[in-house]
């Protein structure tokens, strides 16, 4: 090759070192380069699709496996371009490879270029791969850019549209004006103070009023304007429609921009006529209240004195309340035995001790002992409520086998029922248990349960179940019957001290309302705890659970009551 060149141009390589500076241009170029023979083997590489392709001895492994899929993912490539008809122009298809230096994808351009052939057959192909892998990225963070701007331009618009909806439901007047006092905007509210273009057939008065409004709101933005402040409360005398007088107090706050300046004011206005009057009221209550604050503490000093008097009966009632339980539990021999005596001597005529007895003498003899086993009762009942209330009917523990208490109480019950369509029955544990406790207090409490079934029960059943709690250390009596059962509402009120559920003067079922009182009071003092379930007009259930060994706190807690009840 012959150039022609002047003086001072570079002086011409000879043609045999052209060829060595093409290779050097080939390597020297940024973008992988292949040749490729028609069937895709690849003849020629530049430096750059070396480094991305071609692996040596001494590459790691990592490497190797790097080199390896790009081989791989580039072949599908080729593939995938072979397959298409020739282009008349460059045709860009996409490839993703991996740098093997630090693993990250790299994304290419594949641009081949037919270089020419033989009678109509297709020769080698130029490959060159353009790294897009900025440009990739760059159009993804435009495309996220896009998208962020247009979620922003929505929620400026929901924010608008909210801010709007706001604005038109706040029950306050609310103005937004600029840094020359021009209103931007305002809600309904404000335009019924201020607004003019709306109301220009209106009354004379009405034009009036807003004139006057519009004066006194400017004249309080031109000095916010003027000063420093950036929030200001005020109160303004505006006028209504109707020409009375409006009290209002003005929020007003500004918005600044960038440099501190501000460039919008919100005022918010709210009616004070309620607190006002209110003001008003609060006066003449001040006045009122300050005469009433004489009058209570002449009346205060009153009741401390009445009050003290109270304090005085109180302990007067409570001192001859325990009096009189402490009288009743230490009358208890002098109030039994003349009824005693009355029985042992009805029982004597009915014996026939003392002569035959005419069929009307018996009859009248059997009406008195009932009569006086009855009086007894009640009587009994009502000295051991004095009794616990005195603290008087100490705790005795001892060792008490759970089947003899049951044919005991077993016995004393049976002829409760008799007469009577009633099944008694009496179940316990399989196996010997004893309990260390107060046996006369359990069987006074089982009788008094089961007296109040037996009295409450029809037909049906009355059934006395014992049997150990879970835990091995407490045992559960239930008393079951099919009686009349109690109101839901009731449950509470069967505890307490002479009550029953019917008060009325003809109630069916007679008795002091004293037993189940009596009952919860004996349980407690044994340490255990007694509950109820009942369906009305079904029957009733009574569950007592009670420690099988009593501990010896429950003696001492008596010894304790019995100082107190006689201190």
């Amino acid at each position: 090759m012959t150039m022609v060149h002047g003086q001072g141009d570079v002086e011409p390589q000879p043609e045999e070192a052209q060829p060595e500076l093409l290779a050097e241009a080939f390597d020297a170029l940024p973008d992988p380069i292949l040749i490729t023979e028609p069937d895709g083997r690849v003849i020629a590489r530049n430096a750059r699709a070396r480094e991305l392709l071609v692996t040596s001895d001494h590459d790691l492994e990592g490497r190797r496996r790097a080199v390896e899929m790009n081989a791989v993912l580039l072949e599908a490539a080729l593939a995938r371009s072979r397959q298409q008809p020739p282009p008349t122009s460059p045709s860009a298809r996409e490839a993703t490879l991996v740098d093997p230096g630090d693993g990250s994808d790299l994304t290419f351009e594949l641009v081949p270029q037919q270089l020419g052939g033989v009678d109509g057959e297709p020769g080698a192909r130029l490959v060159v791969l353009r790294d897009v892998t900025e440009l990739r990225h760059a159009a993804r963070e435009l495309e996220l850019q896009v998208k962020r701007v247009s979620l922003a331009e929505a929620d400026a618009t929901r924010e608008r549209d909210r801010l709007d909806l706001v604005l038109e439901h706040v029950a306050d007047p609310i103005v937004v004006t600029d840094d020359r006092s021009r209103v931007i905007l305002m809600n309904r509210q404000a335009e019924a103070l201020f607004e003019l273009e709306s109301g220009r057939d209106a009354a004379p008065a009405a034009r009036q009023a807003w004139a006057a409004n519009d004066a006194q709101f400017l004249t309080f933005l031109g000095a916010f304007l003027a000063d420093e402040q950036r929030m200001r409360h005020a109160r303004l005398s505006l006028v209504r429609a109707d020409g009375g007088p409006l009290p209002m107090e003005i929020v007003a706050g500004k918005i600044a921009d960038p440099h501190g300046g501000p460039t919008a004011v919100v005022s918010v206005l709210h009616d004070l006529t309620r607190e006002v009057e209110n003001e008003q009221l609060y006066e003449k209550l001040k006045r009122s209240s300050e005469q009433l604050e004489a009058r209570v503490h002449a009346a205060t000093a009153d009741l401390e004195r009445q009050n003290a008097r109270l304090q005085w009966q109180s302990r007067e009632l409570e001192r001859a309340n325990r009096l009189k339980s402490e009288f009743l539990a230490s009358m208890s021999h002098e109030l039994r035995t003349p009824i005693n005596a009355l029985l042992g001597y009805a029982a004597l005529l009915l014996d026939r001790v003392y002569g035959d007895l005419a069929p009307q003498q018996e009859q009248a003899l059997d009406r008195m002992r009932a009569a006086a086993r009855h009086l007894l009762e009640l009587i009994n009942d009502i000295l051991d409520l004095a009794k616990i209330e005195a603290g008087k009917m100490p705790v005795h523990l001892e060792e008490v086998p759970l089947d003899a208490l049951l044919e005991d109480v077993g016995r004393q019950v049976e002829p409760l029922l008799s007469g009577k369509p009633v099944v008694f029955r009496c179940h316990g544990p399989a196996e010997r248990v004893m309990l260390y406790t107060d046996g006369t207090k359990v069987r006074q409490i089982l009788l008094n349960l089961l007296s109040n079934a037996a009295k409450f029960t029809h037909d049906g059943s009355v059934e006395l179940v014992a049997q150990l709690e879970p835990d091995g250390e407490r045992i559960a009596f239930e008393v079951r019957d099919t009686g009349i059962g109690i109101q839901p509402q009731d449950l509470a009120a069967i505890w307490e001290d002479f009550r029953q559920v019917d008060q009325s003067r003809t109630r069916e079922y007679g008795g002091t309302g004293l037993r189940l009182s009596i009952t919860r009071k004996l349980v407690q003092r044994l340490d255990g705890e007694v509950d109820v379930r009942s369906r009305f007009g079904e029957g009733s259930t009574f569950v007592v659970r009670l420690p099988l060994r009593a501990s010896p706190h429950v003696v001492d807690a008596f010894a304790r009551d019995a100082l107190s009840g006689g201190a």
